[in-house]
């Protein structure tokens, strides 16, 4: 049975598969221009002291099969908070399993919870995910995002 709630960081960082897990995700997820992920606890820590970070977990028994944080913010140009992927992840063999679509509605719930007026989510260009979404009446593309190297 497939568990999704809203967590902390630390259950990312500390599941017994966190290894492999996070192994997955860097090479799938990863950008070029940025450089494979390198996770960064102590950043991650910081942004959940400061209430800019939510994040939640799948577990499949034991193993995390799946997580989304959510970065919260106040876009200056509207005066509404919002919350933003930061990361959405499902390993590949639990995809078809419903744990993305569950942390996904989680995600609206935690992040209408919070106050957000809405919810943002990344995928990548051509994945599974900007396929399912673009498919969903309750989500629209708003925008795309172009990324150039700079160093």
């Amino acid at each position: 049975m497939i568990k999704v709630e809203r967590g902390v960081f630390s259950d990312i960082e500390n599941a017994p598969n966190a290894t492999e897990l996070l192994l997955e995700y860097a090479d799938e997820c990863g950008t070029p221009e940025i450089g494979t992920p390198r996770i960064q606890p102590e950043i991650y820590r910081a942004m959940e002291a400061n209430g800019v970070l939510a994040v939640i977990c799948a577990h499949k028994e034991e193993r995390l099969i799946g997580f989304i944080n959510l970065v919260v913010s106040v876009l200056p140009h509207y005066g509404v908070v919002t919350a933003a992927t930061e990361s959405f992840f499902v390993e590949k063999s639990e995809r078809t399993s419903g744990a993305g679509m569950m942390l996904l509605k989680e995600a609206e719930k935690v992040a209408k919870d919070i106050g957000a007026a809405t919810l943002l989510v990344s995928a990548r260009t051509g994945s599974e995910l900007a396929m399912l979404l673009g498919s969903k009446k309750s989500y629209r593309e708003t925008n795309r995002i172009f990324t150039k190297c700079l160093l």
